[in-house]
């Protein structure tokens, strides 16, 4: 029978709780579960206008703190609620999301006070930002040093932790996954019916290049609208009239961009079906040919995990955080540089002149997905952390 002292409660922090949280939850769970430990997870609130994630049902090992938050940047004023629920769950570990939130700093501070182990979930990279030397230092210091191990999205957030001091073998993968089986099976239920009929109409009979994004700056989506349009104008009439290009999405930038698509003459070749729940989008990713995610800055990209889940060949910014893990050039996916219209637009040919290396891209990035970033390898990570931290504070990272 397992002591007091050796008892381990994980408990997992996000912000709000979508579809790929919950896959990396529920494989966090069953960790916990097959080694006999107790799990809980806490989400800072339980609707955002930023992240709409469509009907979810909360599991019973799920703690809300707000019924809604507004806002663009994620936060929440009510340390004493949060740290009154952490009382009440008393974990003896808490992943906690980077440490740019004031709630990621209240439940680090929480750990600290009770001296229980503090695991940091982060896809920070050192390429975000403009970064500061001053700031990198007391970031260093106050913060980072104050966590008991990590838990990264790959290969550029690890190489950040190292550089800000925190200890190689305290790092482990598996934080930025997603449901890859979910993608996979309903896209291939889509795609197996003898039929269309369950196609979106905008797109029926029609090549689709898809990219799914909010609509900001840094997404890139004017420089994608670009390359398309040259895309386009390389094609011979006939072709050109059966591509179209799929912005889901919303956000600031729409009017923009459709204001471009009319500017370049290609408004009827490019779509914005809106904003596509959990639920709906792997119809759209089984009606399309060619994935591209262009940002000029993303820490991660979790719509590439999805595209590559769902089997489809994808073109990916190399300033993407999941770049240099999930993109292996010409073997798992194609990449470009994100100010380059004319490599974006050579990629795009390249794609679409040849079903075969569709095909191929296609299969070897599910499986690459499949093999390397599986939901389960969250719950593995975390594992890992929870070993190296240890029952109670001990050195920092």
């Amino acid at each position: 029978m397992r002591s007091p002292k050796d008892r381990i409660h994980q408990c997992v922090i996000f912000y709000n709780v979508g579809g790929y949280h919950r896959a990396r939850l529920d494989s966090a769970k069953e960790m916990c579960l097959t080694h006999g430990w107790e799990f809980s997870a806490i989400q800072i609130t339980g609707n955002t206008r930023e992240h709409p994630w469509g009907d979810f049902e909360e599991p019973d090992y799920l703690v809300t703190l707000s019924d809604h938050q507004d806002g663009k940047t994620p936060q929440f004023k009510d340390r004493k609620r949060l740290n009154t629920v952490l009382d009440q769950l008393n974990p003896t570990h808490v992943a906690i999301p980077g440490w740019g939130f004031d709630f990621s700093r209240y439940a680090l501070a929480w750990c600290r006070s009770r001296r229980r182990a503090a695991i940091l979930m982060s896809e920070s990279k050192y390429n975000d930002a403009r970064r500061v030397w001053w700031k990198e230092l007391i970031k260093e210091h106050s913060v980072i040093r104050h966590f008991d191990s990590a838990i990264v999205g790959g290969q550029l957030h690890r190489d950040y932790l190292e550089r800000m001091g925190c200890h190689p073998k305290k790092i482990f993968s598996g934080y930025d996954v997603v449901n890859n089986q979910y993608y996979q099976s309903t896209t291939s239920q889509y795609q197996d019916q003898p039929d269309l009929v369950w196609q979106p109409d905008e797109i029926r009979d029609r090549r689709v290049v898809l990219s799914v994004n909010r609509f900001i700056p840094r997404k890139n989506l004017a420089v994608l609208i670009t390359a398309f349009s040259n895309f386009l104008n390389s094609l011979e009439t006939p072709s050109k009239k059966s591509w179209r290009l799929v912005l889901l999405g919303e956000g600031q930038e729409k009017s923009n961009l459709e204001a471009l698509s009319c500017q370049l003459g290609i408004q009827e070749h490019v779509l914005f079906p809106g904003f596509r729940s959990y639920q709906e989008i792997p119809k759209w990713y089984a009606s399309s040919e060619i994935f591209v995610h262009p940002a000029s800055a993303e820490q991660w990209g979790l719509v590439v995990n999805e595209a590559m889940a769902a089997g489809l060949p994808s073109i990916v910014s190399n300033r993407c955080g999941c770049y240099p893990d999930l993109i292996l050039e010409d073997q798992t996916g194609l990449g470009f540089t994100p100010t380059d219209v004319g490599q974006l637009t050579q990629q795009l040919q390249k794609l679409a002149a040849s079903r075969e290396l569709r095909s191929r891209l296609g299969a070897a990035g599910r499986s690459h997905i499949f093999t390397k970033f599986s939901s389960e390898a969250f719950g593995r990570g975390l594992y890992d952390c929870v070993k190296v931290a240890g029952t109670r504070i001990r050195k920092s990272v």
